[in-house]
């Protein structure tokens, strides 16, 4: 009876608990597709913040979700803000700034209930400028760990698929495989004859 009581509390409480972790499809998705701006190479999404609407720069190499300009959204609420220091910013010496935790970000049916994100108070950051776009924001890699991702980049559009999904649909034979080594030096993709 005591193992029955410890499995009931795994699978109502704790797993359901990691599954939210950062950004998923709604319940009703298999997948979804998010249109971008390219702009000098960059991709650039529309996403929502607490029902607010900004345009956030996506680079995947960036951890963390960063706020860099709201001139233009007043209306934006956060959640359980903070003040902190922030490093990493291109300065060695860190810089004032807010962490906001709890949040909801969405696009699509994409969303995040539990987003964490950074708010840079130094305006000199602001590069909205240099892109001709009002950008508020970059995403990093949060925004594709826990799926699939297909850019077209012809269409300007990203699709998000569930990472499930792919291995029902498709057989081995449809999906291109090769063998590759890095290389120490370079970490360089050499392709490997079978």
């Amino acid at each position: 009876m005591r193992k029955a009581i410890v499995l009931y509390f795994i699978l109502v409480y704790i797993l359901p608990a990691f599954s939210q972790e950062g950004f998923h499809l709604d319940a009703d998705k298999k997948n979804v597709t998010i249109p971008f701006r390219l702009i000098n190479n960059l991709i650039f999404i529309p996403i929502y913040i607490n029902g607010i609407e900004l345009n956030f720069l996506l680079d995947t190499g960036v951890e963390e979700t960063i706020l860099l300009s709201l001139e233009d959204k007043n209306e934006l609420n956060l959640n359980n803000v903070e003040k902190v220091k922030l490093r990493g910013l291109g300065n060695e010496e860190s810089i004032e700034g807010l962490k906001s935790k709890n949040n909801i970000l969405s696009v699509n049916g994409y969303t995040d209930n539990s987003h964490s994100l950074y708010i840079v108070l130094d305006q000199s950051f602001n590069f909205s400028t240099h892109i001709g776009i009002p950008v508020n924001g970059i995403i990093g890699y949060s925004f594709f760990k826990n799926n699939l991702v297909k850019l077209n980049y012809d269409k300007h559009k990203i699709t998000i698929i569930k990472k499930v999904l792919l291995f029902e649909k498709k057989s081995k034979k449809d999906l291109l495989q090769f063998p590759f080594q890095l290389s120490e030096a370079s970490l360089m993709f050499k392709r490997m004859s079978p």
